[in-house]
C-alpha cells in the first residue's frame, strides 16, 4: 500500500497505518473475558512507524474491537484543545510519560504511579518500544501475532484518581 505519508512502498499486512497482526484476536479475547469497565493500557497510539508525542495519533482498534476503555490510545480525534489536528502533540504530557516508561522500562516506582489510573490488562504491540516482559506485575495471557496480552497481578484497590474535566492538562502524578 502506498499513502501520501509513506517514503515507500509496503507489503501488507506490514503496512505500518494498518493495525498490528494479533490485534483482533487480542481484542475479541478482552471483549469476551474481561469486565466491561476494565481498563487496558498498551503501548500502541500511533498510526505509522513512529511512536512518539506527534505522531499521526489516529489508532483506535483495541478500544474499538475490545469494547473496553484503554488508558491511553490514539487522541487525534479528541474535542479537547489541539495545536494540529492530525499531528498533534498530547495534551496531557506526564500520562504518556508515565504510559511510556513504563511499557519502555518497567520499575516498582513507575508501577505505582501507573496503576494509580487503575489499569488491568497489558496489550503489548512488539512492533513498538517495550520490554519483553512484564511478569513482575502482570500475567501472560496470551499472545497472537505482534501483539501480547497480560493480565495485572493485584491491580490496584485504592481510590483511582478521576478528573471532572477531561480536556484539563492534569496527569498522572506520584503524589498521594
Amino acid at each position: 500500500g502506498l499513502t501520501k505519508f509513506d517514503q515507500k512502498a509496503y507489503s501488507l499486512p506490514e503496512h505500518p497505518y494498518s493495525i498490528t497482526v494479533g490485534t483482533a484476536k487480542i481484542a475479541k479475547y478482552l471483549q469476551d473475558n474481561s469486565d466491561k469497565n476494565d481498563l487496558i493500557a498498551t503501548n500502541r497510539h500511533c498510526a505509522g512507524p513512529e511512536e512518539n508525542q506527534t505522531c499521526t495519533a489516529r489508532q483506535f482498534a483495541l478500544s474499538a474491537l475490545s469494547e473496553r476503555r484503554v488508558f491511553l490510545e490514539g487522541w487525534s480525534y479528541t474535542t479537547c484543545p489541539l495545536t494540529e489536528p492530525i499531528s498533534n502533540q498530547y495534551w496531557k504530557e506526564g500520562n504518556w510519560k508515565i504510559n511510556q516508561d513504563f511499557f519502555t522500562n518497567p520499575t516498582i516506582e513507575n508501577w505505582n504511579t501507573f496503576s494509580k489510573s487503575g489499569v488491568d490488562w497489558l496489550v503489548v504491540d512488539s512492533t513498538r518500544p517495550s520490554v519483553a516482559s512484564f511478569q513482575d506485575f502482570a500475567e501472560l495471557v496470551k499472545s497472537e501475532g505482534s501483539v501480547s496480552l497480560w493480565k495485572i497481578k493485584n491491580p490496584y484497590q485504592g481510590k483511582i484518581f478521576k478528573r471532572t474535566n477531561s480536556c484539563s492538562g492534569d496527569s498522572l502524578s506520584s503524589q498521594n
